[in-house]
């Protein structure tokens, strides 16, 4: 009996796939710690700031490779989490660096691009929904409109921002926290109920303890953005 190898681009196709992935997961662990540091280290110091730029940087190469094998496989809903995820990191670590956001290039070109992700992500999901499978590319349509639901709301305050024409202050604050946030949430999703927990032994996967970071981070969010907005006597935010 004669033995046909397997086709050699398919080998290939899978090591690229396999190196895709694991740049993801890598670089995914590193934003979560880098993250971790800049949510602990004192606000505007030099811990978090140099934090921050590394976060930014990791969570950048952990989104496009998440983008590109999403586009591979293909997993609509993961290159729409991808786009939404740099957007937040690069809008976030804009709105950190500058002490006024107006009607610049950056803000229009932004809220055009998370706009788009948006009416795509929702429109998929009514799509979903209306069909047999109540999915499309194996995820269900909740999930879409979980992820056109953040880009809509995100889109809803660039638009806001651009009428406005001037965020400064509490409000550009507020703006670079939630958004870096949202962004911190996705990659401690993935990383501890994601492609990342199999990582973990399956005792740590089955207790439901990886399930408790994600929140944490939300609680997180909220408290800085209830200090920030409403701050206590004494205290002073700067960046």
């Amino acid at each position: 009996m004669q033995i046909t190898p397997a086709p050699q681009h398919k080998s290939k196709e899978a090591s690229i796939m396999s190196l895709i992935m694991w740049v993801h997961v890598i670089f995914g662990t590193l934003a979560v710690l880098a993250g971790f540091m800049a949510l602990v280290a004192p606000k505007g110091q030099a811990w978090h700031i140099r934090a921050g730029k590394l976060y930014v940087l990791t969570m950048l190469i952990m989104a496009a490779a998440g983008g590109l094998a999403a586009l591979l496989l293909p997993q609509a809903i993961n290159v729409f989490a991808a786009g939404l995820t740099a957007y937040l990191v690069m809008t976030a670590w804009h709105a950190a660096n500058k002490k006024q956001l107006g009607r610049d290039p950056f803000e229009i070109i932004s809220c055009v691009f998370i706009l788009t992700i948006a009416s795509i992500c929702l429109g998929i999901g009514v799509e979903a929904m209306n069909s047999a499978e109540g999915a499309y590319h194996g995820y269900t349509y909740d999930a879409y409109f979980i992820i056109g639901g953040i880009a809509a709301f995100a889109a809803l305050m660039d638009i806001s921002l651009l009428i406005r024409g001037n965020v400064a202050g509490k409000q550009r604050i507020a703006r670079h926290i939630w958004r870096m946030s949202v962004s911190y949430f996705i990659a401690v999703g993935s990383l501890f109920e994601g492609p990342g927990a199999q990582a973990f032994p399956d005792f740590l996967r089955e207790s439901g303890v990886l399930g408790i970071p994600a929140p944490l981070v939300i609680l997180f969010m909220l408290y800085w953005l209830i200090r920030t907005l409403m701050p206590r006597p004494g205290f002073k935010f700067s960046h």
